[in-house]
Formats: structure tokens, sequence, C-alpha cells
């Protein structure tokens, strides 16, 4: 399966074909046995394509009128619809309710239900947007992929660079709101629909992370007897007695949560387990403590090393298959190879892995804190990074991120700071982050994310504050369900790659990294001032031998913090910059043109740093 690449004529005259055809052909899943659908005034257009992600896909036609054509790219877990007939209940439930029928839908999923004698087409997404569809609405036309290169072909677009999405990137890794780095491009958000009926487009939400209130007041005890059914329902759902399973072990609770619970539905169904680093670990890291569960658990267990020599060979295949949207590049130096390893060598095609929304570790004191608690910043947070940005686009970044910042904020209906904070986490970072990772490890092997389930979600959205913070009730719940696996022993560390010291260490990763950023030139380019970018990579080059010197630095960045300035490490600033040149070649031909701001005059060029101070100073 899959993909879906589609175009909605909004003035109702017929979609070219051309057009469908040149969007189709540059989607990843393009092959011959692509599938074309049609509204019968041809003003809608849609092709399925066959191939691209390892998850399910099926195309259903009503026998009796409007002669509705659903599809279903992913997979829904409801138990009212059979295994066996799971696509014509879906279809017969559809046909009952509609647009109603999304409340109750529990899955990873993408849906397109078009009408072709109405010339209406729905799009919905799942609870969490796990998987993604971009969106552009373009003159008379509305273009959806799910992927994001075929809307680069939407007839008569002009693609410009975002600089929300720029900011967002740059300053957090990912970038906010379902933006993305093409101007006018947004991805479906979590628990959303969107309706195109004869000229008229509507974007709806059927579900937002909203606390109910009140909220239910039941003792602990009670509310953790029903999480244990609720998680133990979860995995049910997504696991079966006649298959086997990967799960990626982490060391913290979640993915350990997962394999105790697949043990005790399934004792006796082969359970491969595996985690991975640059080697195998200090005795409190993240690998060390895989191996001592795994081993209490009784699977079979793999340790796949990082290689970082690898990720200049990588480096372009992420950011094609990433489309920009996350910087976890260091995490994966050698592409998927890894989950093309553990496809072959465990003899499973579905990993299961621990995204969950049961609330976040840490109380913090402000909404700045909060923030960066999620890696949410703006420019004006971050002060001694970029410093080698044009002023003028420092500003622009500056400005538009705090807007951005600001709007998120004013948005988020809640006044205590943890409801906000897991508010945030389940708007911003699970969708727009953790989410697209998963959607990466797609393209390679099967995923399944068992605490993402709908009826957890709306449990969780229940439950007063306290019971979330720290994870508290999911925690107390696991001690009472799971009591062997050994709780108050978690991973202290991680093992991933170390790029802050590869950057001194690997002389083969410096040089690919002054050719990407130096020496090869493109639109980007143009935004960035030589001599200080060479300044700054030499400085992030050197060895930094312990000395009174480090020790200032690190009373410098306290003291930063207590006022609300962040810095990036080195490895993260180099690599998003990179990222950003090698997507403006990949998707943009080179080019880098940035979209003009609200509000200002074409070719007007923004006074330079001194307008940057005023703002921090102002903020």
């Amino acid at each position: 399966m899959p993909g879906l690449v589609g175009l909605v004529r909004r003035d109702g005259a017929p979609v070219e074909d051309e057009a469908v055809v040149a969007m189709t052909a540059s989607h990843s899943g393009h092959a011959d046995a692509t599938q074309y659908l049609w509204s019968e005034d041809r003003s809608v257009a849609l092709a399925l394509l066959p191939g691209g992600l390892k998850c399910p896909h099926v195309l259903l036609t009503s026998r009796r009128p409007p002669g509705l054509r659903l599809y279903c790219l992913g997979e829904v877990f409801n138990e009212e619809f059979p295994s066996g007939r799971r696509g014509h209940a879906l279809l017969d439930a559809w046909l009952k309710e509609g647009p109603r029928l999304l409340n109750r839908l529990n899955g990873s999923f993408i849906l397109a239900a078009l009408e072709p004698a109405a010339a209406r087409l729905t799009l919905a997404g799942d609870l969490t947007a796990s998987l993604p569809l971009y969106l552009l609405q373009h003159g008379e036309y509305l273009a959806f992929s799910t992927e994001l290169r075929p809307l680069l072909f939407t007839p008569g677009y002009s693609p410009h660079v975002n600089p929300a999405g720029l900011a967002g990137f740059l300053s957090n890794g990912y970038i906010l709101e379902g933006e993305t780095l093409l101007e006018g491009v947004r991805v479906l958000g979590p628990g959303q629909w969107l309706t195109a009926d004869r000229g008229r487009i509507e974007r709806r939400t059927y579900w937002a992370c909203e606390f109910a209130e009140p909220r239910d007041g039941r003792e602990e005890k009670a509310l953790s007897e029903e999480m244990g059914r609720l998680l133990l329902k979860a995995v049910e759902r997504r696991t079966s007695p006649d298959a086997s399973y990967t799960i990626l072990l982490s060391g913290g609770y979640d993915s350990r949560a997962i394999l105790g619970l697949v043990r005790l539905l399934h004792p006796d169904i082969p359970i491969t387990t595996v985690t991975w680093g640059e080697d195998n670990g200090r005795p409190d890291s993240d690998v060390a403590r895989s191996r001592d569960i795994a081993r209490l658990a009784g699977t079979s267990h793999r340790f796949y090393p990082l290689d970082p020599t690898a990720l200049p060979e990588h480096f372009r295949e992420y950011v094609l298959l990433s489309e920009g949207r996350t910087d976890a590049v260091g995490n994966y130096p050698a592409g998927l190879e890894v989950f093309h390893a553990i496809r072959a060598e465990t003899q499973t095609g579905m990993i299961l892995r621990g995204d969950h929304c049961f609330g976040l570790k840490k109380f913090e004191h402000s909404d700045v804190e909060l923030l960066h608690s999620l890696n949410i910043h703006s420019f004006l947070r971050l002060p001694f990074s970029y410093r080698y940005l044009r002023p003028g686009l420092r500003l622009q970044l500056a400005r538009v991120g705090q807007e951005q910042i600001g709007r998120i904020l004013r948005n988020c209906p809640y006044p205590g700071l943890h409801d906000r904070k897991d508010y945030l986490y389940y708007h911003q970072r699970l969708a727009n982050y953790l989410q697209p990772l998963s959607h990466l490890k797609l393209r390679a092997i099967g995923l399944r994310s068992p605490f993402t389930d709908a009826e957890l979600v709306y449990f969780m959205h229940r439950l007063p504050s306290p019971m979330r913070l720290r994870k508290a009730l999911f925690r107390r719940t696991l001690r009472d369900l799971l009591p062997d696996y050994q709780w108050a022993d978690m991973a202290r560390s991680n093992n991933l790659i170390d790029w802050e010291r590869q950057l001194r260490v690997n002389p083969a990763l410096r040089g690919f990294i002054r050719r990407v950023l130096l020496e090869e030139r493109n639109g980007f380019s143009e935004l960035l001032d030589p001599k200080r970018l060479a300044r700054f990579l030499e400085k992030a080059f050197q060895a930094r031998p312990a000395s009174r010197r480090s020790v200032l630095r690190k009373v410098q960045k306290k003291a930063r913090y207590f006022v609300y300035h962040y810095s990036l490490e080195l490895s993260a600033e180099i690599f998003r910059l990179m990222i950003v040149k090698v997507w403006a070649d990949e998707f943009l031909g080179g080019n880098f043109d940035l979209a003009e701001p609200a509000g200002k005059k074409p070719g007007e060029i923004p006074r330079a740093e001194e307008d940057l101070v005023t703002l921090t100073e102002a903020v």
C-alpha cells in the first residue's frame, strides 16, 4: 500500500488528467497498479497508490446508492468490526453514520470517502494524526497527499518556504501547529476531518484534547483498576496469539509496560526485544536496563549498534523520508537499515512501541519552562544560536516564532500548568514530532502504538491533573498489574551516539559538514554569513578539555537558564541547518524563496540586529 493523492476543483470544472498523473508520478508509492477514482463530473480525482508504507489498506465500494467509494489506509481495531470482514463492516457503518462514525473509531488510519454522483469528498485522520495527510488550498484547487512532494505539482502553485515552519524547525527540531516548510501546506491535525462539497471546503474537529469537567472523582484504586483493564484491552486489540512481535525497549516505563502486558496476555508467543546504541552501554543506561528486562521476560533480545560513520552516506535519505518535519537524523545514522535488519532477522513484520498520552514527568513553574520541556522555543529564547543567519532573517524568524507561540498559548483553554503541558504535548509534541518519527519507521516495517488507543486517550482526559503528573496513575497501575518488572530500576541515561564528541574526533564527519554547509551552494546559502558560519563550525570542532573556562561556561549556562535563555547543543544546531539546506535541494531544486510575512510590503528589508535586540528586551 500506501499512498493517497488527489485534487479537487472548487469551481466544479474537471480536474486535468495530466495534473493528477504528475502528482501521482512523484509519490514514492507510485506503480503500474495505481488506481484512479473520479467523481461523475470529474471535479474530484483520487489516486490510490499500492506501495510506500508497511501498513494495510482497503478500497470498498457500496453496491447501493450513492455508490460510495471508501478507502481506508491503516488499521481500525474496533471489536464491532470483526477481522474477517472488517472492511465491509466499516463500509456499512459509514453508510449508516457518515462522519459521526469517526467519534468511535479506534486505530491508526486515514479515511477517504468519495460520493461520485454528488462530487462530495470526505478526508479524515485518527485521534493522534499518526499518518500524515498534507493539504494545500491554492486558487481553485484543493490538493492532498500522504507525501509532501506531490503537492509541488499542484497546478499554478509556485512553492515558497514558510517562515513559521523554518523558525519552528530551527528552534525546536520540529514544526508546530501542523505547519510544514512549504508555505500554504499543512498536515491534517489530530481528530480532524475535511469535506469538499461542490466548491465548499470545510475542516472540522470531531474530537479535541479536552479535559472533562468535572474530572473523574473516584478513588485512586478504582481508577487504577479501570486503567489496568484499558491497558490490557489496548494491547489485546493490537496483538494476536497466532503472531510474533518485536518490541522496542528503551529502559523506561512505556516499552517495559508493553512487554509485560503482551507476556500477560500471550505467555507462549515468541517475542523479540531490541534496543540500539553506540555501544553496549553503562550499567545504568537504557541498553543495559533493556537487556535485564528482556532476560526477566524470557525474550530473544538483540542489540543493534549505531555507526556514526554511516551518517554522511544516509543523511540525504533521512531528509527525503522525513520530509523536513523532524531533526532526529542523529538517531538513524544508517537511515532505515536498522529496521530492515530487524524485519529480516527477527522474522516479524510488526513492531510495538510506547508512544503514549499518560502525562509527563516533571512539574513546571511557568509557561516558558513548560514550553522548554516540550522542546518549544522562539528565537528570542535562543540568543546565542544561529548568529550566522543574516540579521534580517533572524529578526523575521524571531517575530513569526514569537507570534506562533503566543497564539498556541492563547488557544490553550486551561489555566493549570499541568493541564496546559499535557494539552500542548498532545497537540504539538505527539502530533508533530513523535508521530512523524513513527511514520518514518513505517516505511520499513509495520508498527503499532497500543498506548495511543482511543479508549485510553478518552480515559486520561477525564482524570484529575495529579493522576497524570509524573505518570502517577500509570505507574501505580503497572506496579499492581506487573509487580515483577523492576519498576524502581529505570534507566538513568540513553546510549545514543554522542554527536558532540563526534564533532571533535571524527574528521570524516567534519569534512561532510563543511562540504554541505560551506562548499555546496544553493538558495539557502544566501541567507547565511559564510565567515560567521565558518567560525562557528571551527569552534564546534575544537577539542575542549576540562578547565576553569569550561566551569565558567557551565555557570553561564545555569545563569541563562534562570533568565529563560537556552542554548542548543552544537550538533543539534548543525544538523538542523544541514537538514534545511538538503531539503531545499531535494524538494525545491536548491531554491529558497521565503514567503513574504503578513503585513510586509514586497521587497521591504527588516532592520538589522538592533531590532532583534529591541524585540528580545521587550519580551
